[in-house]
């Protein structure tokens, strides 16, 4: 993989070409792996070949930020070093700790402002790396329990795992090649939104520990019921900040018009066509139904504890159920029909309506179609309440997402302070705070009311009165004031807060509500 990887970086070889390499090595780890006990059913060999190519590529395609590959990868070598001395697995503790030690290495010198780079030869080596040594600490592999064997790789992996899933969704949804090249990762789209290229990739090492803190829960706990639940919980929190980072647009006018006949003929697919239109519904869809699983899971957890192993026939025979009554209850209540980006705390009722319609759905089908064995009214009630704060959370989630990247990373941008910490200045700093093509940002207010000085509205802090406006403005670099009171009452307040400005030399103006 380094040879593959050292020419690729000198003459740039063909996706197609790349693979290549990529496949003879996974084979050759296969077959070693394999040999001395074969697996219990043949199609976990073509399995481990994918999965060693995918971990490798999407190792190297997280290579697209100084110290973003090496960091994730040397985090994630430390946790798979943990987990194998936990479980006395001398040989794969060794392998993993010699990993993580050259990639914090060379993490010190790759480390933004980067004074070396990793290059292919380094990305494929150490993805393949990983993606090996995965697959050997994981005895399970050799039979057909994948669902336990992989959750733990998964979750340690998830950083790389996620960013290439994301990128080639959203590649395939904009009707752009999966395979081409492109400043469209979670890490450029996150710098895209404000984020420093540091903070950007502090923020992908934070999401690697925790899913690593998550994966080594699991095997203290030694439980993949409860770990399964925590695992798919933090996957919907990554799927909402997924979601947000779509919204960020990374392509030019000319990537839309290349893209759009591709689009065009995707419409005239009809399943496909449905899926393209409603993609968004789609992937709330599907977010959704993680959210039912583990909620459902999370439910029995809390009811029975220890004793969820008794549990486990029930839970999994009552689980099919379960979704279809839930989705059901979604479609209903219009659920599907709703623009979320706009949320607010009214809107939270349809989803109340919607569950409660759904667990009543439930109740009355489990008991139909398992009338000897079903589960308690106690779990639906969790359930319900666990699923409530899911589903909610997930939609939430978007919105306050949207409202700390426009708060806080905003750069470039006109300061203002907004006059009237009223209701009129509440819808001000709505407007400037959920409008991303805004060119203003709102710094704090100001009001003479002496109650109002201190607190906040909106996030941003009424910072001061009247008279402390010239020391607030050099302060804080204020380039306008808004002027956000009722005319009727405040006519003269305006008018000497408009002459203020004009001494001061900054621009003025007045935002009036519907009912001014």
């Amino acid at each position: 993989m380094f040879a593959a990887g050292l020419y690729d970086d000198w003459r740039e070889l063909k996706p197609l070409h790349k693979l290549i390499p990529q496949l003879i090595a996974a084979g050759i780890f296969v077959w070693i792996f394999y040999i001395t006990s074969p697996p219990i059913v043949l199609w976990l060999v073509p399995f481990a070949i994918v999965w060693i190519i995918g971990i490798t590529n999407a190792v190297n395609l997280l290579d697209n930020m100084d110290g973003l590959s090496s960091g994730v990868s040397c985090l994630i070598s430390f946790f798979m070093a943990a987990y194998a001395a936990y479980i006395g697995d001398t040989f794969i503790a060794l392998g993993s700790i010699v990993l993580a030690g050259a990639t914090a290495g060379f993490l010190v010198f790759n480390f933004n402002p980067a004074k070396i780079f990793m290059g292919d030869c380094g990305a494929l080596f150490i993805g393949y790396s990983l993606a090996a040594l995965s697959l050997i600490s994981q005895k399970r592999l050799l039979s057909s329990d994948l669902f336990s064997a992989l959750l733990l790789p998964t979750l340690i992996l998830a950083t790389p795992l996620f960013d290439t899933l994301f990128v080639a969704v959203v590649r395939f949804v904009k009707g752009r090649p999966v395979s081409l090249g492109g400043r469209d990762h979670t890490s450029h789209r996150l710098v895209m939104l404000g984020l420093s290229e540091k903070r950007a990739v502090l923020w992908l090492y934070a999401i690697t520990v925790w899913f690593g803190l998550v994966a080594l829960y699991g095997v203290v706990l030694n439980s993949w019921i409860a770990t399964g639940a925590v695992a798919a919980f933090s996957w919907i929190v990554l799927s909402v900040l997924g979601l947000f980072l779509a919204e960020a647009d990374t392509y030019t006018l000319q990537d839309f018009e290349q893209r759009r006949t591709k689009l065009q003929s995707r419409l005239n697919v009809p399943i496909l066509g449905r899926i393209v239109i409603h993609r968004r519904r789609v992937v709330e869809a599907i977010v959704d139904l993680g959210a039912i699983c583990a909620s459902w899971i999370a439910a029995y957890l809390l009811r029975f504890e220890e004793n969820i192993s008794q549990q486990a026939t029930v839970m999994i025979q009552a689980l099919p159920f379960i979704i279809a009554s839930q989705l059901i209850g979604f479609y209903i209540c219009g659920v599907y029909r709703t623009l979320w980006r706009y949320i607010t705390i009214s809107d939270l009722a349809i989803i109340l309506r919607s569950i409660a319609l759904g667990t009543v759905i439930s109740w009355c089908v489990v008991r139909l179609m398992m009338p000897n064995s079903y589960p308690s009214t106690a779990v639906l009630m969790i359930f319900a309440v666990l699923l409530l704060t899911a589903s909610g959370g997930f939609r939430l989630g978007l919105k306050a997402l949207r409202y700390h990247f426009s708060l806080h990373w905003r750069h470039g941008q006109r300061r203002v302070l907004i006059f009237g910490a009223g209701d009129t200045g509440w819808r001000t700093a709505n407007e400037i705070v959920y409008s991303p093509e805004s060119k203003i940002r709102a710094v704090g207010f100001l009001d003479d009311d002496p109650k109002k000085q201190g607190f906040f509205i909106h996030g941003l802090k009424v910072l001061g009165t009247r008279q402390q406006l010239p020391n607030i403005v050099e302060q804080q670099d204020i380039h306008e004031i808004i002027i956000a009171m009722p005319p009727i009452a405040h006519g003269e307040a305006i008018r000497q807060i408009s002459q203020l400005c004009l001494e001061l030399g900054i621009e003025s103006r007045e935002a009036r509500g519907i009912t001014d």
